[in-house]
Parts: C-alpha cells; sequence; structure tokens
C-alpha cells in the first residue's frame, strides 16, 4: 500500500525545550529555554507513513542533551514532552 503525501493532513504544533543545568550562563539566551515551531510530517514507517516530528540541532547540547543520552516520552492529548533521565 503506498499513501501519498499530499494527500494527508499536516498539523501545527509548538514544543518547548527547557533544560536548566546547574551553573548554566549564556548571555544570548537570558532565558535559558528554546521555543521552536515545528509542523507534523509524514515519516516512512514499515512500507507506509505516520505522522511524526523532525526534532535536531544543535541547541540539543547547548541544553544539555547529549549523544546517547536516555530521555523519557510522555505523550498526551495536544501535549508532547520531551526529558532527559539522569541517571
Amino acid at each position: 500500500m503506498e499513501i501519498c503525501a499530499k494527500f494527508l493532513p499536516h498539523f501545527i504544533t509548538t514544543i518547548t525545550m527547557e533544560k536548566y543545568p546547574d551553573g548554566f550562563s549564556d548571555a544570548t539566551n537570558s532565558e535559558e529555554s528554546l521555543s521552536k515551531t515545528l509542523k507534523v510530517v509524514n515519516k516512512p514507517y514499515q512500507k507506509t507513513y505516520v505522522n511524526g516530528l523532525n526534532l535536531q540541532g544543535k541547541y540539543f547540547q547547548k541544553f544539555g542533551f547529549e549523544l546517547g543520552d536516555p530521555v523519557s516520552v510522555v505523550v498526551s492529548m495536544n501535549r508532547i514532552l520531551i526529558e532527559k533521565i539522569i541517571v
């Protein structure tokens, strides 16, 4: 089964990342957080397409997310919360 992306609906969602590491200081970002508006897109998954987000950027490391870090993802109605798991 093949689904053409142009026939699937797109929704707008807002992703807010907040991370307050100890001693964090950045003169260019006094709020110590980043807010982005992303679009829900079609992502290939097992020979079909599902809704997904393209969430990537240099800001991950800036806010304490390193390669290989475990994260918790909580999805509820109209909200997605992503937090780093501190081990």
